[in-house]
């Protein structure tokens, strides 16, 4: 019978809730509240936005740091429950079912969002599921609590304000850390207690044991613990119940204190991101001698970024796979790591006094035997593993990346491509300068003619004819190339002007690869889809599309898209690649709506206004191909060389973070001119194209419509149901 009497309840509860008007003023701030945050906030609908759905579900969470204790302030009065002849827990039971039902059917009512942002691009549906499970767990325990608190308090102003300061507290209690000096067993009890802390796993996709701990165990807490308080407030005493709200207390530290040594996580994402995948594992049953992984993480960076509980997880996980292998978090010594060149980073912390920067550390040292390797600093798992694989394959299989970099086009490394090198030695790779054999001199190194070592050739312009049958040469005799050229050059430093490269033979790189069967087109590429491009007066500032800087949608090689800047599109003949006894085909293309442009119309942005093609012009264009032989990667052939330029990449960057996505390209492109294919599929493992690609979107009416309309229209219908009902009620009883 006791579940009958929480049911009535939980009805009676329920139908004011529904019946009051201020509940369906909370909802619509509700909801607006979710729709501005992450459609505005992120300027989604200037395409500057992504399908990244941690911010949606970080708005929710945000929100109902005021919406939980409004609507527990808006349901039936507490002070009347002492009247109601019932058990103290079933009075709280029906009321926190109630309360989270109303709740609960809002989140529901946000569903529609993840499925207007699925029409801009990809999204991972497991970041949804384990979201809104995240998002629910959340919620119930925050209304267990904001209930208890109510309960304590007699007034209910008091009450409200008592609980939005409790939950700003808690949901940001991981923050402390950064604006408080406290001793470290605080901080780290206050980042236990956070609720935001706790909701970072599920919207990522992972099920992590020890949040479900800690959720179920506060909202149980929280409602035995408003049992006592309605008890002594009756008068009662159950020492019974006492007794056993003390047992589930000190059971609550415990679960705190233990639930990092016993626990499980479950990757729901499709890539298995988060989980060590089997060409890391078979790399790891290779190890004979101890080796010993150590992540030197600075306290400041544990308490502040929930992210590197799962960097720390992921290692520990990682280490388990052989029994040679040894994982250790340490707390980093600045002049041990300083003597193996490690640097810090700096992140601004506040004090009661001032603001300042703090070095931190976020390193990872491999050792094994006198071997040993780094990773500066990490701060997430998206590239861990990939790290980590290649750097223990060296260790253990001698396997080293090396590329060579030769500049045929005049300009610098050090200067014109100044990204280049550094990014390269990020990744892993060992770069060595080099020179063509016309740009001999004291000092310089001639490429290799090592098959095994790829070279990076960017431009050609300046080339000789003994260059050109250097590189076909390597080429012939097993050696892997990428080549970024095109057969005309642009004044990048200057008014952009373009000039087609002169001599006998235009360009002699771009000549010898037609016995490939490639072949330039004598004209640039350009595209609708494209980079913005923003000119300034002294009375105006004015932004245009700029056709000659394609912008290369999503595809099976490059998975973010890529800028690219004045290229040239390329046509490619089997029959002739095949004499040479190689296969032609494919890597990157334009969208459907690119055209041919004449080098002689010049690359003023307003005169490409004036000369747009009639659409029968469009067509798909090849903008990079791959020679390869009895399947094994040879040469890659980009016609653009100025993607990978400072300037331009400096241009398309937005905001504090660069555009690497050309970057990106590259390291894929020498990835598998080694046939590091493993490697390659394990450094896009957790590459999740979060831009918003897709042509056919949902217009921003539909999306005003989805999200705001018709959750408001549903609102509507059940707030006019309930008070047909009420009126009924009241007809019937009191008529």
């Amino acid at each position: 019978m006791s579940y009958k009497r929480v049911i009535s309840l939980y009805k009676r509860f329920l139908f004011c809730l529904l019946y009051n008007p201020f509940s369906y003023f909370l909802a619509l701030f509700f909801i607006l509240y979710v729709f501005i945050s992450f459609f505005i906030g992120q300027q989604f609908f200037t395409g500057a936005g992504s399908t990244d759905l941690h911010r949606f579900f970080s708005a929710i969470a945000s929100v109902m740091v005021l919406l939980v204790p409004a609507v527990t302030a808006v349901s039936p009065s507490f002070q009347k429950d002492y009247a109601i002849p019932f058990d103290d827990l079933h009075i709280i039971l029906a009321r926190v079912a109630a309360i989270s039902s109303f709740c609960l059917t809002l989140i529901i009512l946000t569903l529609p969002v993840p499925f207007c942002v699925s029409t801009f691009g990809d999204i991972e549906f497991s970041q949804v599921l384990c979201g809104y499970f995240g998002i629910i767990l959340y919620t119930i325990t925050g209304i267990a609590t904001s209930t208890f608190l109510f309960i304590i308090c007699n007034h209910v102003v008091l009450a409200f304000t008592f609980s939005i300061l409790f939950f700003l507290f808690i949901n940001n209690a991981h923050l402390i850390a950064a604006f408080v000096k406290l001793p470290e067993w605080i901080i780290a009890f206050c980042k236990e207690l956070s609720f935001e802390w706790h909701f970072n796993a599920c919207s990522k996709g992972i099920i992590d044991s020890r949040d479900l701990l800690f959720y179920m165990a506060f909202c149980i807490l929280s409602i035995f613990a408003s049992v006592i308080v309605m008890q002594y407030k009756r008068g009662f005493s159950n020492l019974l119940l006492k007794r056993f709200i003390l047992l589930g207390a000190s059971a609550f530290v415990l679960i705190l204190l233990n639930s990092s040594r016993y626990f499980f996580r479950i990757d729901t994402t499709l890539s298995k991101k988060f989980t060590v995948s089997p060409y890391s594992k078979v790399l790891l049953s290779e190890v004979k001698e101890p080796l010993k992984i150590t992540y030197y993480l600075s306290p400041v960076l544990k308490n502040l970024y929930p992210q590197v509980k799962d960097v720390d997880d992921f290692l520990q996980d990682y280490a388990t796979v052989s029994d040679n292998v040894f994982y250790e978090q340490k707390e980093p010594v600045e002049q041990i790591l300083l003597a193996q060149g490690i640097q810090g980073e700096q992140i601004q912390t506040t004090s009661d006094s001032a603001t300042s920067y703090t070095t931190v550390y976020s390193a990872v040292v491999i050792q094994c035997l006198d071997s040993t390797e780094i990773i500066p600093f990490v701060l997430d798992t998206k590239r861990l593993e990939y790290d980590l694989t290649s750097r223990i394959q060296y260790i253990i299989r001698g396997i080293a990346r090396n590329v060579q970099i030769v500049i045929g086009n005049g300009l610098s490394l050090e200067e014109d491509y100044s990204y280049v090198k550094p990014w390269l030695e990020s990744q892993g790779f060992s770069v060595l300068r080099t020179y063509f054999p016309s740009q001999a001199g004291i000092g310089r190194t001639i490429f290799f003619q090592i098959p095994e070592v790829p070279v990076l050739v960017l431009g050609t312009s300046e080339c000789t004819l003994e260059d050109a049958d250097a590189l076909s040469y390597l080429l012939q005799n097993g050696g892997k190339l990428f080549i970024a050229t095109e057969p005309y050059t642009i004044d990048v430093k200057k008014d952009w002007a373009v000039s087609e490269n002169k001599g006998i033979i235009k360009d002699y790189v771009t000549y010898m690869l037609q016995q490939y069967g490639i072949y330039f087109a004598e004209s640039m590429t350009a595209d609708t889809a494209c980079l913005p491009l923003s000119l300034s007066s002294s009375y105006d500032v004015k932004s245009i599309q700029y056709p000659l800087w394609p912008v290369l949608k999503k595809q099976k090689n490059a998975l973010n898209g890529m800028s690219l800047f004045w290229p040239c599109s390329i046509e490619t003949d089997a029959d002739v690649a095949s004499e040479s006894e190689f296969d032609v085909f494919s890597v990157l293309h334009t969208t459907q709506s690119a055209w041919l442009y004449s080098i002689e119309a010049g690359t003023n942005p307003f005169g490409i206004e004036k000369t747009l093609p009639d659409q029968s012009a469009y067509k798909k264009l090849d903008v990079c191909v791959e020679l390869s032989k009895r399947g094994n990667s040879k040469c890659i052939i980009l016609a653009d060389q100025y993607c990978f330029d400072t300037n331009m990449i400096a241009f398309s960057s937005s905001g504090k973070s660069i555009d690497d996505r050309g970057l990106d390209f590259l390291t894929d492109s020498l990835l598998k001119l080694c046939g590091q294919s493993e490697l390659l599929a394990l450094k896009n493992k957790s590459n999740i194209n979060t831009s918003l690609y897709k042509i056919d979107a949902m217009s921003v009416k539909g999306i005003v419509f989805m999200v705001i309309i018709v959750p408001v229209l549903f609102m509507l219908i059940c707030g006019i149901c309930a008070n047909i009902q009420r009126y009924l009620f009241n007809r019937e009883n009191y008529s």
